[in-house]
């Protein structure tokens, strides 16, 4: 695990996530001192990759919806319908 000043971290903050989401660790020092670390998350994906939703198109078509258009249902109720 790496120490670093913490004037360095302030202006290497990026730098310094990039390198945590790649798994490594730092501990950040105030006037000599170990005051902070920065370490990965549990879990958390390597880089800045995401997981991507899956493709749904093919499911979406595959839905058939019978009857009339839910618009169609309600406009119909509203009109039918005393207040």
């Amino acid at each position: 695990m790496s120490v670093i000043d913490a004037r360095d971290a302030s202006v290497q903050m990026d730098a310094l996530l990039d390198a945590v989401g790649r798994g490594e660790s730092f501990e950040i020092a105030r006037d000599g001192k170990k005051v902070a670390q920065i370490i990965p998350l549990r879990g958390a994906s390597r880089g800045r990759a995401t997981k991507r939703m899956p493709d749904l198109s093919a499911f979406r078509a595959s839905l058939k919806v019978s009857g009339a258009s839910l618009s169609d249902s309600l406009l119909e109720l509203r009109e039918n319908t005393r207040y």
